[in-house]
């Protein structure tokens, strides 16, 4: 008779957390601090290079090892005070204890190194502004009462009823949405979008992960302190009342669920070096993709130049299409495209080219250029790692890195915008 055999599990030995003096290296991708020991590297939170700290493992891996700052030996003469109460326990930013000069270098290097890899040219003076109160729009989350950002670290949320990033609008409805909160009872847990238009005018969108009763739908509404646009539940749409934006010292106009880039003051420098980077002339043909709702292609069309943006959102280009006719703009078109099939230019003829995709990239759109009679191409780009990838395809094409920027979209994070000009 044979005996049944039971599989049983390796035992997993238990690593031994361990506490140590490390010297910082050098900054990761995300701003943490890179040390090694015992020849493994190991990430840590709240150190800047050229410190030595005393570090807490949190997690091990085979790779590498996850640690925290407890204490310092030696700290960087580019270490500074974090303004914001919540910095230590709030995810949203990665880098205020990094003073402001020290933030501009270090991703001035990044994008250097990036360039450089590539054999580019050197980079041009980045486009900053104020480094605190800038963002229009801000997504925050509650559960079970509970309203704010995600910790640092975790999915936990922490109550941050004044954000130091936000622009003066947007903090001021942020005061106001925790002053009156008794809404929260009604909405159990889900996401809260806040964004800003010209003249501070602030309007919301609720994105609930239940759909709730019509009673307390209803009592979620009555209580909202200010302006709701929308309610969402489970995905379907349970409350609406449209509200029209304008942008922040611009005039594109925009509902409060449309993408905008959150900085406005950069976005206006994007805009001026994009179109003078595409040295529009008589006769050009010129396509935007990505172009949502035409942050980049109306400009580009007030030059007199033909213009095709392309959208993947139908719904986006309806909108698009209104507002380039609102402008008196009959040299603009606009098509829905799935920008991510090879075939997304087909059937569309033009010479110049301008790509600002999402932080995914646009492999397939750089690979039909590459191989198409487009001369000029100007790419923004929210993510280095995509942008550094689709380059390499153009550049294999036959195009060259012309000029090269960033842009401090995102100041105290870890996050930043890039325009890169590439000529045949």
């Amino acid at each position: 008779m044979s005996r049944l055999r039971v599989f049983k599990p390796a035992k997993v030995k238990p690593v031994k957390k361990w506490r140590d003096t490390l010297t910082i290296e050098s900054l990761a991708d995300d701003g943490r601090g890179i040390a090694r020991r015992h020849g493994k590297v190991v990430f840590i939170d709240d150190a800047l290079p050229g410190e030595t700290v005393i570090a807490e493992m949190r997690t091990a891996g085979k790779r590498f090892d996850e640690a925290r700052s407890v204490g310092r030996e030696v700290t960087s003469s580019d270490r500074a005070d974090p303004p914001c109460t919540y910095y230590q326990v709030c995810g949203g930013c990665q880098l205020q204890h990094l003073s402001d000069r020290a933030q501009i270098r270090w991703k001035n290097e990044r994008f250097g190194a990036m360039l450089s890899r590539l054999d580019g040219p050197q980079p041009m003076t980045p486009f900053t502004a104020d480094s605190l109160h800038y963002r229009h729009r801000l997504r925050l989350f509650f559960d079970r009462g509970k309203l704010g950002l995600r910790a640092h670290g975790s999915h936990s949320i922490v109550a941050v009823p004044n954000c130091l990033i936000a622009r003066t609008g947007l903090s001021a409805a942020l005061k106001k949405v925790y002053a009156h909160s008794d809404w929260l009872q009604y909405a159990h847990a889900g996401e809260l979008h806040l964004v800003e238009g010209a003249g501070d005018r602030v309007a919301a969108v609720l994105m609930l992960r239940k759909k709730p009763t019509q009673a307390a739908l209803d009592n979620l509404r009555g209580s909202f302190p200010i302006t709701l646009a929308q309610v969402i539940g489970e995905g379907n749409v349970l409350f609406e009342s449209p509200v029209q934006l304008i942008y922040p010292d611009g005039e594109l106009s925009f509902e409060p669920g449309d993408f905008t880039q959150v900085n406005p003051a950069i976005n206006r420098q994007l805009v001026t070096q994009v179109v003078d980077w595409l040295h529009l002339e008589s006769g050009d043909q010129v396509v935007d993709a990505f172009a949502g709702l035409g942050n980049f292609s109306l400009p580009i069309a007030r030059a007199g130049v033909q213009v095709v943006g392309l959208e993947v959102d139908d719904a986006m280009v309806g909108r698009a299409r209104m507002q380039a006719a609102e402008h008196g703009l009959d040299n603009l078109t606009y098509l829905s495209r799935d920008l991510f099939q090879a075939n997304a230019l087909a059937g569309i003829n033009v010479n110049k080219a301008l790509l600002d995709p999402p932080r995914a990239g646009a492999r397939e759109l750089c690979e039909a250029l590459a191989a198409s009679a487009v001369t000029r191409v100007v790419y923004v780009s929210c993510d280095p790692a995509t942008l550094e990838r689709d380059l390499a395809i153009l550049i294999a094409g036959g195009f060259g890195i012309s000029a090269a920027r960033w842009a401090d979209m995102f100041p105290q994070t870890s996050h930043m915008e890039s325009l890169v000009l590439l000529t045949r």
